[in-house]
């Protein structure tokens, strides 16, 4: 029956007494009765996990795998009195022992596959000449020497060029010229003072004969002139020294 319009929506709500997932339950039954005329889908996806396994192998450094030797013994030689020298081959005994040794010393291994052959040969042997000298300009030694002295020769060389050349004619003119200027200067004063003199005495000519008041003067300006500049009066008195020689 219906009742009047509107006459709901002015009511309170009403409290549910279904429970919350029964519309769903209808809605799956009908849709349920419905899936006659329908299609449906499925689907599934499988994943395998492969396991991965790492290994790594790292040899010793220098490992050996096989060992294969080879040594050659010369044969056994012998000098007899009158100096004549034979050879004769090593006894079997002998070379086992070689055998031993070298295997001993490189570190023999059979379970490896290690190979060891000693063989016992004669040696060829030539006479050894005695070598030829060296001339001794062609000495490794002298030919360091005089490279390794070639230029403190070089610049003693210049050296003594310039001393030659330069440095000796400088001091031959100065040494030539001292003399002059100190005969010019001091020596003059003293020729003065002794020049007016009178003639030597006959006793010794080189001491002037001095008279009368002028003489002392002269003599005094000359024992002044001695104890102001010796060395211009020893240079006077040596060059009439060797004046009077000559």
């Amino acid at each position: 029956a219906a009742g009047v319009p509107g006459a709901q929506s002015n009511q309170p709500p009403v409290p549910a007494t279904a429970p919350v997932n029964g519309a769903a339950q209808t809605l799956q039954a009908a849709g349920g009765g419905s899936s006659g005329g329908g299609t449906s889908r499925r689907e599934q996806a499988t994943r395998f996990e492969v396991d991965k396994t790492v290994t790594v192998t790292k040899n010793a450094v220098g490992s050996v795998k096989r060992l294969s030797a080879a040594v050659v013994v010369n044969h056994r030689t012998s000098t007899d009195a009158k100096g004549k020298t034979t050879s004769a081959p090593l006894a079997d005994k002998e070379l086992e022992q070689l055998t031993a040794l070298v295997q001993q010393g490189i570190g023999y291994n059979a379970a490896r596959g290690d190979q060891v052959k000693v063989v016992n040969v004669p040696f060829r042997s030539e006479p050894v000449s005695a070598p030829e000298a060296v001339p001794l300009w062609q000495q490794p030694w002298l030919t360091d020497l005089l490279r390794s002295a070639a230029a403190p020769a070089a610049l003693a060389l210049v050296a003594l060029v310039i001393v030659f050349t330069l440095v000796r004619p400088a001091v031959v003119a100065l040494l030539a010229a001292a003399p002059a200027a100190a005969a010019a200067a001091p020596g003059a004063q003293l020729s003065e003072v002794v020049g007016d003199a009178a003639p030597a005495a006959a006793g010794n000519p080189m001491l002037p004969a001095l008279e009368g008041p002028r003489a002392s003067a002269k003599l005094e300006a000359a024992r002044k002139l001695a104890r102001d500049n010796p060395a211009a009066v020893a240079h006077i008195v040596r060059g009439w020294v060797s004046g009077e020689q000559a």
